[in-house]
């Protein structure tokens, strides 16, 4: 909240106050700190926040065949977004979201361009979204699906790399067109 005091013409001073949308330099810093402290910067960090070890182990796999087929991951405080190369700004876009219990997040809204502006067709069809709602038991209309936690494990690692590789290809077919 902003606080000024003003007066029309001759009238007597008043108070207007003002909501400000963005923070302040104090709170922007101290924001940025709480972002670096909390943001994991090696697998083996995020690895470390996973008691299961069965989940571990998944988790350890996906990484390990994303990085080898030449694709990026980031980390963020409790999830790793595996990224491949696609239409967008900074020439990267995400797949999916993984979750440090097993939780998988798929940015529907995203495929359709809803940050980028730039929509992926292949990925907005409705057997495309069948495929999906399928594959994670999502109920079909959410923009950004989440499993339920536990999804991934040892097992269903293939299906989500084979996912991932699909939307990655789509991506590049993406990029493919605009070029």
């Amino acid at each position: 909240m902003e606080a000024k005091a003003v007066r029309i013409e001759d009238s007597k001073w008043a108070p207007l106050f003002t909501a400000v949308v963005q923070p302040n330099r104090f709170t922007a810093t101290v924001e940025q700190a709480k972002q670096l402290e909390t943001t994991v910067k090696t697998l083996e960090d995020f690895l470390s926040q996973v008691s299961d070890e069965s989940l571990r182990d998944a988790l350890n796999s996906l990484e390990a065949q994303w990085t080898l087929a030449g694709h990026r991951r980031r980390f963020g405080p409790n999830h790793m977004v595996l990224m491949a190369k696609g239409p967008s700004v900074n020439g990267l876009r995400t797949v999916v979201t993984v979750f440090n219990d097993g939780t998988v997040m798929v940015p529907f809204g995203s495929y359709a361009g809803q940050n980028s502006g730039i929509a992926v067709e292949a990925l907005t069809t409705d057997s495309f979204r069948t495929g999906a709602n399928e594959l994670f038991d999502f109920g079909g209309a959410e923009k950004q699906a989440r499993t339920s936690a536990g999804w991934l494990t040892p097992e269903s690692v293939d299906a989500l790399m084979k996912f991932a590789q699909d939307v990655s290809m789509a991506y590049q077919q993406a990029l493919d067109v605009a070029n």
